[in-house]
């Protein structure tokens, strides 16, 4: 509230960390002539327990107030909590006051006067960031102009030189826009300028950036080049750093960061183990993620579930599923629960090592632990069905899809239809194609060749190559699985004329015929009394340089003994014995 207080002067006066001579006056004192008579007054009013001073307010000695407080007797008693527009309106006179010394700061005076400033400086806080906005779009455009060091130096350089609160806000919003290029090349600036100090932040922000873009040789070097500008790299950079290379599949330089930190005595914690744990689970070292496993247990690291669900997979993709169980089971003593991650990791391990009953047993398990599974979970424990040929299990998970809310997606429909065809159930393959269709579930070219070799198992080869021609219309490109798939069809069917006419576009698609397609094609041409066709496709083989087995040999050999050519048929003969022996030589060797 203001007691008796003049008419305010509007006056505008600056905010600066100019350093004036201080004006401290007693207001029962007059003002001596001793005391100096400045343009302005300062005033550098303390922001509370932080410590750090808020901006200073120079009253200008000209001001209509200061000469006007000076011949009354009244004070400035603050009981209600004004708004931002009454702040504003009242720093002037607050300013004065405080000059004179007739208005000392207390706690909540203090907390009044920095909100009236925080509102002048939220103005000037907003144009800056208008202004950096500008600046970064300036940057981006000129990097695809390919005109980037020239800009760097022209326009960003002059700008950080001015306030290095507009380095943060750049690099923060090319981190935000996921500019990792331009990020990087921004800090590379900044450091041969030299000109400029950057902060162990500065360069952390960068590395997180180029994580998250897959650049861990960018990471790398800027992780390096941090002692160089008398940065201290911290825990902090290093995990930043090896999250980079995890991303980036460079599972040895993960393992050599993790060295390194404990080199420069800085004590990794369980985010560094993790990220170089999925480093190793990525590359396929489930041992190496094994022994940094261990290595967190020994060195008294606080283990989290995603440590353990990171080493699970690790266990997963190298077909440990013993292992894989043995730390799912592990977590309860850990008091920590495992998740739906940490289960379908564990199911998936058991479907890569044909223990389906193992995956249902852990589906179980989630029910009964009130984990909700997802479509992984479920789409895990129906590849383990389709493995071991169980196509009953794999169609009863894939229908209790729906009734857990669940959308069964590709996958799941692709390895049931796959169940179906180990099982010979081409009928329930082709009612899964169908729905998979009408569902509006994206087909791909998995479940094309899936269903073909279902219909080639049930000898029906008209279906296998209805879905053949159809993959084009799909937008789906045939591959050699697909073409092989269905020669085996017609083979089955005994259409020789067909098989070789798959064959021969195949040739025309530029889709390389395989052993398995010239196999399934003599035995047809075998099967149809073909005898010169088959010698043609297997001499057509070996220019090919296309590896001969056991079944091209028998196929030539049994086409040239029904056409009644018993000679050629012993000269095929011969010639396999032969190559078996190289064949053992080679692999003694």
């Amino acid at each position: 509230m203001l007691r008796d207080a003049p008419e305010l002067d509007q006056s505008p006066y600056l905010f600066g960390r100019a350093k004036l001579p201080q004006i401290e006056m007693d207001p029962s004192q007059p003002r001596s002539a001793s005391q100096p008579r400045s343009s302005t007054f300062e005033m550098d009013v303390a922001a509370g327990a932080g410590g750090s001073a808020l901006p200073v307010c120079q009253v200008p000695e000209s001001c209509t107030t200061l000469r006007r407080i000076r011949t009354t007797s009244w004070s400035l008693q603050c009981n209600d909590s004004p708004s931002v527009s009454h702040l504003r309106s009242g720093r002037c006179l607050v300013g004065c006051l405080v000059v004179l010394g007739r208005f000392r700061l207390q706690e909540r005076s203090k907390e009044i006067w920095r909100r009236s400033l925080q509102a002048r400086g939220e103005e000037r806080s907003k144009g800056a960031v208008e202004g950096t906005d500008e600046l970064v779009q300036k940057l981006c455009e000129a990097e695809t102009e390919r005109n980037l060091e020239a800009s760097l130096e022209s326009m960003l350089l002059p700008e950080v030189r001015r306030s290095k609160a507009i380095l943060q806000q750049v690099l923060r919003k090319l981190s935000e826009q996921k500019r990792a290029n331009l990020l990087y090349a921004t800090l590379k600036t900044i450091e041969e300028d030299g000109g400029i100090k950057l902060e162990d932040s500065n360069c952390t922000v960068g590395i997180s950036t180029c994580a998250r873009a897959k650049m861990w040789q960018q990471a790398l070097k800027l992780l390096e080049v941090m002692p160089e500008m008398k940065l201290q790299p911290n825990v902090i950079s290093y995990n930043a750093t090896i999250s980079a290379c995890e991303k980036g599949g460079q599972w040895p330089q993960a393992l050599k960061l993790l060295e390194a930190m404990r080199e420069m005595k800085v004590q990794p914690n369980v985010i560094s183990y993790s990220a170089a744990i999925s480093a190793c689970e990525k590359g396929g070292q489930w041992p190496q993620a094994l022994k940094l496993f261990e290595a967190m247990r020994k060195g008294k690291v606080s283990l989290d579930v995603i440590s353990y669900n990171a080493t699970i997979s690790a266990c997963e993709k190298g077909r440990q599923w013993p292992q894989a169980l043995k730390l799912l089971e592990a977590m309860p003593e850990m008091k920590l629960l495992p998740n739906v991650i940490s289960y379908s990791a564990a199911i998936s391990a058991c479907e890569k090592g044909g223990q389906w009953p193992q995956a249902l047993k852990l589906l179980e398990a989630m029910r009964e632990m009130k984990v909700q599974p997802n479509v992984i979970s479920y789409s895990a424990a129906i590849s383990a069905c389709e493995k071991e040929g169980q196509w009953p299990q794999a169609l009863k998970l894939l229908e209790v899809m729906p009734e857990m809310k669940l959308q069964p997606n590709v996958i799941s429909y692709n390895a049931t239809i796959s169940a179906c065809e180990k099982g010979g159930q081409w009928r329930q393959a082709l009612m899964l194609f169908e729905a998979m269709r009408k569902g509006k579930v994206a087909l791909d070219v998995i479940s094309c060749n899936a269903t073909i070799s279902s219909c080639e198992k049930g000898g029906q080869w008209p279906q296998a190559l209805k879905l053949l021609e159809a993959m084009p219309e799909m937008k789906l490109q045939p591959n050699v699985i697909s073409y092989s798939a269905a020669i085996s069809a017609c083979e089955k069917g005994g259409q020789w004329p067909q098989a070789l006419k798959l064959l021969e576009a195949m040739r025309e698609m530029k889709v390389q015929p395989n052993v398995i397609s010239y196999d399934a094609a003599i035995s047809a041409c075998e099967k149809g009394g073909q005898w010169r066709q088959a010698l043609k496709l297997f001499e057509a083989m070996r220019k090919g340089k296309v590896s001969l087995d056991v079944i091209s040999y028998n196929a030539a050999i049994s086409a040239c003994e029904k056409g009644g050519h018993l000679r050629q048929a012993l000269k095929l003969l011969e010639a396999m014995r032969e190559a078996m022996r190289t064949a053992a030589t080679s692999f003694n060797r």
